[in-house]
């Protein structure tokens, strides 16, 4: 992110809102460069495929695959099922998926994240993975 905005609270927002990295006006050009250069470094560093049980994952495609079968799932979905498997059997209150997934917050709404779920839960429940609603606190993914 760059921007003028340059007071702690500025910075913090901003990088809890999403950015990978936060820079102020005036800035000099060579510690801009410097930070591109970081970024493509940790890019490097990703790993290309991650798998849990039946599922894999191809991170630079975006596609997850079950059973070597492409689930064909929506760019939210696919970051959602991503999010869950990260953090598998734990529970996950709406907020921190919305968070995560959406870059956003919440907000009250949750049919966007309700919709979202229940489309995923039709794509995976076949390849025996699930993801179980917790009355009142969250969901886990098993």
């Amino acid at each position: 992110m760059l921007t003028a905005w340059d007071k702690p609270y500025d910075v913090a927002r901003g990088l809890r809102l999403g950015a990978n990295d936060y820079l102020s006006k005036p800035f000099e050009y060579e510690v801009l460069l410097a930070r591109v250069e970081a970024m493509f470094r940790n890019v490097s560093q990703i790993p290309q495929r991650v798998t849990y049980g039946k599922l894999s994952f191809d991170i630079s495609s975006g596609q997850a695959f079950a059973d070597g079968v492409d689930l064909a799932l929506k760019p939210k979905e696919y970051s959602l099922l991503l999010f869950f498997v990260q953090n598998a059997r734990r529970v996950i209150d709406a907020e921190e998926l919305y968070r995560n997934v959406w870059n956003a917050p919440l907000l009250g709404d949750k049919n966007t994240l309700q919709a979202t779920i229940s489309a995923l839960r039709r794509k995976i429940t076949p390849h025996s993975h699930d993801i179980d609603t917790i009355r009142g606190k969250g969901y886990c993914f098993e």
